[in-house]
């Protein structure tokens, strides 16, 4: 430990550990409007305990919805760490209108390419077409492509979806 300390003093690196600030994130939520407490010894986790369930609503979510913040689901994977893909969670986050997207996580590992995952969640879940369009968009939406790139990219799906004979299927 010592020479890291050395080597990044040397390299004119901040000082990762204890001797940086702490950031107090319960500070950082409560200014966001998410009540937090600080939790700092084991005595103080009773108290936040007993916070949290006396406070009305899932906060975060309605921040992650209101700021129009994507979140990146990968229902296939989620299997296999979970006791299943949490498509009833994933489907209710996306109805209460939170920019969810489906995505694959080590495909080769978990076995599911992003089709296969669209696939297992409108099954799981009974999603309409137009849930999976929304859910087709919000990848474009929440994803960090430029403006003009992003716009190209919803203007071709549109046209798919337009395309699209729903009574073919």
């Amino acid at each position: 430990l010592g020479m890291v300390r050395l080597e990044m003093l040397v390299d004119g690196l901040p000082m990762f550990g204890t001797e940086s600030p702490q950031v107090d994130y319960a500070a950082v939520a409560n200014a966001i409007g998410i009540p937090a407490v600080r939790v700092e010894k084991p005595k103080d986790l009773r108290r936040a305990l007993q916070d949290a369930l006396h406070r009305p609503g899932p906060a975060l979510v309605d921040v992650v919805r209101e700021r129009g913040l994507g979140l990146t689901c990968c229902p296939v994977s989620n299997s296999f760490v979970t006791d299943d893909m949490k498509a009833t969670e994933i489907a209710g986050l996306l109805r209460s209108g939170v920019r969810v997207t489906v995505n694959s996580d080590d495909p080769a590992y978990f076995g599911g390419y992003v089709a296969d995952n669209y696939v297992a969640l409108a099954d799981a879940a009974d999603l309409t077409t137009q849930e999976v369009v929304q859910l087709a968009r919000n990848s474009f939406e929440a994803s960090w492509l430029g403006d003009s790139q992003r716009a190209a990219f919803l203007a071709e799906l549109d046209r798919y979806v337009a395309a699209y004979d729903a009574t073919a299927v």
